[in-house]
Order: C-alpha cells, then sequence, then structure tokens
C-alpha cells in the first residue's frame, strides 16, 4: 500500500543545460588527461631536474627549500658582466 508519492520534476530546458553542462565536464576532463599523459612523466621531470622544491609540506617547509634555492642558484657560474643574448633576428614586416 502506497502512503504517498514524491515526484522531483525539471523542465527539459533545465535538463539539457543540466546535461550539456555534465558533457563540458566530461570534455575537459578528458582533454586535461590526454595532455597530462602526453607530458613527461614526474619521474621523468624529477630525474631531469637540478633542484626540486617540495610543495607538499607546511609553509614554513616551503620557505626553507626556497632559502636552499637561493643559496643554490647563486652559486651557479655567472654570466660575464659583458654577456650579450643572442636574439632571434627579426623579420621584416609583410607588405
Amino acid at each position: 500500500m502506497v502512503q504517498g508519492m514524491v515526484i522531483v520534476f525539471l523542465r527539459y530546458y533545465f535538463l539539457l543545460l543540466r546535461y550539456d553542462f555534465l558533457l563540458s565536464f566530461v570534455k575537459i576532463f578528458c582533454e586535461t588527461r590526454a595532455r597530462i599523459a602526453r607530458q613527461a612523466t614526474r619521474d621523468e621531470r624529477l630525474a631531469g631536474a637540478d633542484f626540486v622544491i617540495d610543495n607538499s609540506g607546511a609553509p614554513e617547509d616551503l620557505a626553507e627549500q626556497i632559502d636552499r634555492l637561493w643559496t643554490w642558484l647563486n652559486e651557479l657560474p655567472q654570466l660575464p658582466a659583458d654577456y650579450e643574448p643572442i636574439l632571434p633576428t627579426q623579420r621584416p614586416p609583410k607588405t
């Protein structure tokens, strides 16, 4: 024996809007996953890094790492004072 029935009604237009939003979200998610899959793996990036900062801890841990990074950067060989970077040549404007 049914005591009572409750239904939740959603107009078709709003249902389509929600469905469209869901599809957009899924599309973005899939595109993001594909883009990440084309990149170097975390292990590959870590293996190629000269200095790694772990940003998963407390802010004070990050500050210590930044201090070590700054020290490391200042110990790198410096460019001579008369160094001029090689810039790409500028193309003449199209006419």
